[in-house]
Parts: structure tokens; C-alpha cells; sequence
């Protein structure tokens, strides 16, 4: 039995998305900042949506990471990308901090770059093939659902109700909440019935 019901009556559904339930005002002009994106030459980080967004949307976008050779020279001759290469981690963060953005476009299996840029109180747009996004809700985050530069630029641009960032709540503070609400309903109507 749970709160008076027989467990055979219960039924608990997962959330399979987060639930979208408050936004806040950020007011980033991205005219006057940079993206950036932090990786290594690898096909599946998708590097080439990055730099698709960036030169959409005419914004400079610094590229932070270790690249062979070719992608290397590739990188320099792209319009609106400033490649970098490795740098130290101090430096890193400052780099975070001075962003718009942290551009996460590809697959991930966890992504550590996401998390140093949220802790640095930087936006970050990552697909929901970045394991981060599974585990982390925050107020800055923003997961884009398909690898896809069309998709990013929209979610960039969307002119949300006097906003710039959505808040998420996991299953289980939902959960909690619903217990509480369904208890106080259930108790309410069961002290009427005595």
C-alpha cells in the first residue's frame, strides 16, 4: 500500500525528456561576443556544423583543441573561425568566460568541455548526443535534438518570452512534487470521509 492505494493500482512512468517548466532573462547580444568550440579531430564531434553556424550567423567562433595537420589548415582558411590549438587551462577558462556560447554539435560520450563552460557561467548549445545532457540540467543549457546547423541557428535565435535560458527539473524532483500534491489531495479527501 502507498498513501491508501494497493501497489497493483500504481503505475511510475520515467520521464523520457526533461520537463520545461521556467525560463530566465539573459539578454546576451551575440553581435558583440564569439563562439566557441573545444575539441579534436575527430569525425563524429562534428566540427563542420560548428563552423556552419558560425559563418549562418556571421559571429566569429574561436577553436580550442588538438587537430592533425590537415583540419588544422582546413580551420585557417575558414571565414568567421579563429583556430587557436591547444592552450593551457587557465587560459581556457577565460576563454569560456569571454564566450557567448560553447558550440557542442556532435557525439559526446560524456563532454567535459560542456561542464568547465557551464561552471563558468557560459551558454551552451549541444546536441542530445552529448552525455552531458542525459545527466545535467541547467539553467544555461540547451540541447538541440538532431545534428543539424539549421536547427542550431533556430535555437540560437528563438525569441523566447523575454528570455534566454530554460530551467529543467529531472524526473525526480517532479516525482516529489507530484507525491506531495496527490498526498495532500488524497489525505484531504479521506479526513472528509471520517
Amino acid at each position: 500500500m502507498f498513501l491508501g492505494i494497493p501497489r497493483e493500482y500504481i503505475f511510475v512512468h520515467p520521464l523520457t525528456e526533461p520537463l520545461f517548466l521556467y525560463t530566465e532573462n539573459n539578454n546576451v547580444d551575440v553581435s558583440r561576443k564569439h563562439f566557441l568550440y573545444v575539441g579534436r579531430s575527430a569525425p563524429e564531434k562534428r566540427l563542420d556544423i560548428a563552423i556552419e553556424i558560425a559563418q549562418k550567423l556571421q559571429v566569429s567562433m574561436h577553436v580550442v583543441g588538438n587537430f592533425d595537420e590537415e583540419t588544422t589548415r582546413w580551420l585557417r582558411d575558414q571565414p568567421f573561425v579563429n583556430f587557436i590549438g591547444t592552450i593551457p587551462y587557465k587560459e581556457l577558462l577565460d576563454l569560456m568566460k569571454e564566450s557567448f556560447a560553447l558550440l557542442s554539435t556532435g557525439l559526446e560520450s560524456w563532454g567535459l568541455a560542456v561542464c568547465e563552460a557551464l561552471s563558468q557561467g557560459t551558454q551552451v548549445y549541444a546536441t542530445r548526443y552529448c552525455g552531458v545532457t542525459e545527466w545535467i540540467s541547467h539553467p544555461k543549457l540547451y540541447v538541440v535534438h538532431e545534428m543539424n546547423t539549421d536547427l542550431f541557428v533556430r535555437e540560437i535565435l528563438k525569441e523566447k518570452e523575454s528570455t534566454c535560458s530554460v530551467r529543467t527539473v529531472d524526473s525526480l524532483t517532479l516525482g516529489n512534487s507530484l507525491e506531495a500534491f496527490f498526498s495532500s489531495r488524497l489525505l484531504t479527501k479521506s479526513e472528509k470521509k471520517s
